[in-house]
């Protein structure tokens, strides 16, 4: 071990038990000034090692502050890591603010912190790895960086986060990674996600509200399981896979949950809907064909129907459906997109 982690580890010792900051005699009478200044720099209690990029990981927290505010330097160097289980059992943090000079989360750094309420993410943070906040029942408060790319495998399992948003394009959801946090009521993933992954969401009994991107193509074992307050679900034609038990299970596989799954025909989900005796419609289900009104994969009289309807007043189409309605991409649903969808339907002239 160098001098320098060596005065750091006295120096912190020395704060994590209210003494005065003195330093032994012998071996360390001969401290330069500029490393006595960086040592003064230290917060309360940390430990770090020297990484191979000439920054620093904190691989512990010996501190018994409510509060702590990691640090972006230490030694004059970049902070860029929280290491393995550098804040695991520690019973007295309620608020940890992460400095922007972190990158990465390695397993296990703040699981099982029992009082910890909230945690304030640097907006470079790119990879939370396994367990990260498992067991952090408290825990109601985290901002999701648009940085992060990799959130790992039950990274906020039993967790009692209310709400979860990923403002970014791009990010991997591990398998279990909320599972069983029964007080999250709304999610919203990200715009670009290609996957749901096995047990995800599974026993979030309190979940009302998800938006599936249109761009998921899998939707993997148990995914919803055990999620009974989701009563709507919209399945997106882009999926083309719903493994076992996804949605519409209970915890224990034994009966149905009561949610209605808003689907397109002739896809995965209308596919997982019928064999399973899930309640189902015909919606959106992410298409934006032209003509196909009523999202059902087909352009009929039906789409007619309802564009005649709400050029009459009669029943006003959504946003969705005025788009798809809008067959010749003027802006505007009138009787011109009527013509277009019946020639269309005649075989006269394809809509594009």
């Amino acid at each position: 071990m160098n001098m320098k982690k060596i005065i750091a580890m006295a120096f912190a010792a020395v704060f994590v038990s209210g003494g005065a900051a003195v330093l032994p005699a012998g071996d360390f009478t001969d401290i330069t000034a500029s490393a006595m200044e960086t040592t003064e720099n230290i917060s309360t209690g940390f430990l770090a090692n020297d990484l191979p990029d000439g920054t620093i990981v904190i691989t512990k927290y010996l501190g018994n502050e409510e509060t702590v505010i990691i640090p972006e330097t230490l030694f004059n160097k970049k902070v860029s890591v929280i290491g393995e289980a550098a804040f695991l059992f520690n019973h007295n943090v309620k608020k940890i603010s992460v400095p922007d000079t972190v990158t990465t989360i390695e397993k296990d750094a703040f699981r099982t912190c029992d009082n910890l309420e909230e945690v304030h993410l640097g907006s470079n943070v790119q990879v939370l790895e396994d367990l990260v906040f498992f067991d952090d029942e408290k825990l109601k408060t985290v901002n999701i960086p648009s940085s992060l790319l990799y959130v790992g495998k039950s990274c906020f399992s039993h967790t009692g986060l209310t709400s979860v948003s990923f403002p970014m394009d791009v990010c991997v959801i591990d398998q279990n990674a909320f599972n069983e946090c029964t007080a999250l009521q709304s999610a919203v993933l990200p715009s670009k996600l290609d996957n749901i992954n096995d047990l995800v969401f599974y026993g979030c009994s309190s979940l009302k509200s998800i938006t599936i991107p249109n761009t998921v193509c899998a939707i993997h074992m148990g995914a919803f399981r055990g999620c009974s307050a989701l009563k709507n679900l919209n399945i997106p034609a882009s999926v083309q896979g719903i493994e076992a038990y996804a949605v519409g299970y209970d915890i224990d596989c034994n009966y149905k949950t009561g949610v209605t799954l808003s689907v397109v025909a002739g896809t995965a989900g209308e596919k997982y809907a019928k064999e399973n005796g899930i309640n189902y419609v015909y919606g959106s289900g992410g298409s934006s064909n032209k003509g196909d009104v009523n999202g059902d994969g087909k352009v009929n009289a039906g789409d007619i129907t309802k564009v005649a309807a709400h050029i009459k007043g009669l029943k006003k189409l959504s946003a969705a459906e005025q788009e798809r309605a809008d067959a010749n991409s003027d802006g505007n649903v009138n009787a011109a997109d009527i013509t277009k969808i019946a020639a269309h339907i005649k075989g006269l002239k394809t809509l594009s």
